[in-house]
């Protein structure tokens, strides 16, 4: 069937006319005479009278599909909107839930938002195609332009690098470069969305005991497990078992339920202690060893004596003030070694950085302070240290603080200074026979040892304050990072910005709603001088096109009717009378 041939009635004599560049085809109809006059009959029924014009039926097909309005398009960025409202309702019902957020049929958090983002893509992008492609029929009907604009215009609104190509050509119009910008954008939407889900590990409160006073009538038996603690430290002879593997240490942490605590730098009272190896000053005459203090040892057995006292020391005087826990002295022998040590035992403000690790107490001690004055204040008996401004950062402090030592407390401790006088031998079952052996061991290391553990032992329970830490890794949730949401906003914004600008630019009613369609090309098309003086059907290639298109400056215009009909119009705008009422002028491309 020839499907090329133009159709023309009401000819003289019924000829047929060829299309010219189909006039080499031989036609070959394969319809019998009935047939075709049938088909000419029906083609004629737009002819008749009272029949509806082909126009007002294509009008109301086109309002039933939108095009010649922007519905399409406002429902698309109005849709965006909603999307981003929804991507934002999404993270806001989930923010904060455990994690893995458990959804139906197994879905992901983070493909519900790829979704909603590649929806909003989606639109957006097919609001830039119409609006892209509607400035260029816009500008065309302003104004002259290259033809080749066209389909620069046309490359813009199919994508960012056509984009880029016609910002480059059309320097200065602000609705491509918005365009380009929105383009750009789209492609980190997704990712920006995705970016918003994080999760964070949940803290909660820990704490460590510490003191501040020994005042505490609640645990009068606790005295007696400090005397034991006392006793026992001196006694093991595990005098390096200290840190963390210090079972006093790990009894302190009591509150860490987590395994993974922090703790910033904390005070607490305490007892410490020095000592001093005085073996220089024995004075060995006729088997007799003596001290400056009057502290001696006679004979050849072995033995250790010791004394307390304020006079009981060299170097430990009135310098370590005058309320001291206890002083002492020892002097040894043991064959032909001998050897001296002497020491005090104090009260003291410690500072401690601590942590918890898989469950176990980490803590060290960063600082101590001693106030060489402290002694009973305020008409009390009782013996408080109160550490300076400039101690307060070394001590984790942020204001004055007073640590107290009530009187009876210094009472309770009398058994210090008792276990350290008199004379043992080293077989016997006391604490001077312990440090028989810990002076020939290390000495020092006992008595801090020894004040470190009853340190444990107080805070743990006798005072009833505690230090507050953070506990980690409590569990698990979801956390919304809302700044990555900044960007997708953004572009949701421009890209319905960039639809209201190019909607405000085609009102003009000579302005068409023509947008991507390439229907208005194929029906107006270029004007006849155009075609005639550049021989455009002679051209072929479409680098030839692109070449003579840009010499040629066009501009969309209505071209008025003469009042002749073209047959060949017939089937397209109906009627005679219609094509006279309803189209007395079409748009053509001109100069």
């Amino acid at each position: 069937m020839g499907l090329w041939r133009r159709r023309s009635y009401g000819q003289q004599n019924n000829a047929e006319t060829h299309s010219p560049a189909f006039d080499n085809i031989p036609f070959q109809s394969t319809i019998s005479e009935n047939e075709a006059e049938s088909q000419k009959s029906e083609s004629m029924d737009h002819l008749k009278p009272g029949a509806m014009p082909i126009s007002q039926r294509l009008s109301k097909r086109s309002r039933m599909f939108t095009r010649d309005s922007w519905t399409q398009e406002i429902a698309a960025c109005t849709l965006a909107v909603l999307c981003l409202i929804a991507i934002i309702a999404v993270l806001l019902a989930y923010q904060g839930h455990h994690t893995p957020i458990a959804l139906p049929v197994n879905i992901k958090l983070g493909s519900i938002l790829a979704l909603l983002a590649t929806i909003i893509e989606t639109t957006i992008t097919a609001a830039l195609a119409s609006g892209l492609s509607q400035v260029a029929w816009a500008k065309f009907t302003k104004g002259q332009l290259p033809l080749s604009d066209l389909e620069n215009y046309d490359r813009a609104s199919r994508g960012v690098e056509g984009g880029i190509l016609t910002m480059w050509r059309r320097r200065g119009d602000y609705k491509v470069l918005l365009a380009v910008v929105i383009g750009i954008l789209l492609f980190l939407v997704g990712p920006f969305t995705q970016q918003t889900i994080n999760t964070r590990k949940l803290h909660d409160r820990s704490t460590l005991p510490r003191c501040e006073t020994t005042w505490n009538p609640n645990v009068q038996n606790a005295w007696r497990d400090l005397f034991s603690q006392y006793e026992g430290s001196l006694s093991s002879g595990s005098y390096g078992v200290t840190g963390k593997d210090s079972q006093t240490l790990q009894e302190l942490n009591k509150d860490c339920p987590s395994g993974n605590c922090d703790f910033p730098v904390y005070s607490t009272l305490g007892i410490c202690s020095q000592t001093t190896n005085i073996t220089d000053q024995i004075k060995s005459d006729d088997n007799t060893l003596s001290l400056p203090n009057g502290l001696s040892l006679t004979g050849s057995a072995s033995n250790i004596t010791g004394a307390t006292g304020k006079n009981s020391t060299i170097n430990y005087g009135d310098s370590w003030g005058h309320y001291p826990i206890t002083r002492f002295s020892l002097l040894s022998k043991m064959g032909s070694r001998h050897g001296a040590t002497e020491g005090i035992f104090y009260w003291c403000v410690q500072a401690y950085n601590a942590s918890v690790r898989f469950n176990v107490l980490n803590e060290v001690q960063t600082h101590s302070w001693y106030d060489s004055d402290a002694g009973p204040k305020n008409d009390t008996p009782s013996i408080t240290l109160v550490p300076p401004e400039s101690e307060w950062s070394a001590l984790g402090l942020k204001k004055s603080t007073n640590f107290s030592v009530h009187d009876w407390t210094t009472a309770r401790l009398d058994f210090m200074s008792s276990s350290l006088q008199g004379v043992a031998t080293p077989e016997s079952y006391s604490i001077l026979s312990s440090l028989f052996w810990a002076q020939l061991v290390d000495f020092q290391q006992a008595m801090a040892y020894t004040a470190a553990t009853m340190t444990n032992r107080l805070r743990s329970e006798i005072c009833n304050l505690n230090a507050t830490g953070t506990q980690n890794n409590v569990d698990t949730v979801l956390a919304v990072e809302w700044a990555w949401l900044i960007l997708p906003i953004i572009t949701v914004l421009l890209g319905c910005i960039f639809l209201a600008l190019v909607i405000i630019d085609s009102r003009p009613p000579e302005i068409k709603l023509w947008k991507s369609s390439m229907l208005p090309a194929l029906f107006h098309g270029l004007s006849e001088d155009i075609r005639r003086e550049n021989e455009t059907g002679k051209i072929m290639k479409l680098k030839e096109m692109e070449e003579v298109a840009q010499g040629i400056n066009v501009t969309l215009r209505r071209r008025e009717s003469t009042g002749t009909v073209d047959p060949h119009e017939v089937l397209m705008h109906g009627s005679e009378a219609g094509l006279k009422k309803h189209h007395s002028s079409w748009w053509s491309l001109g100069r």
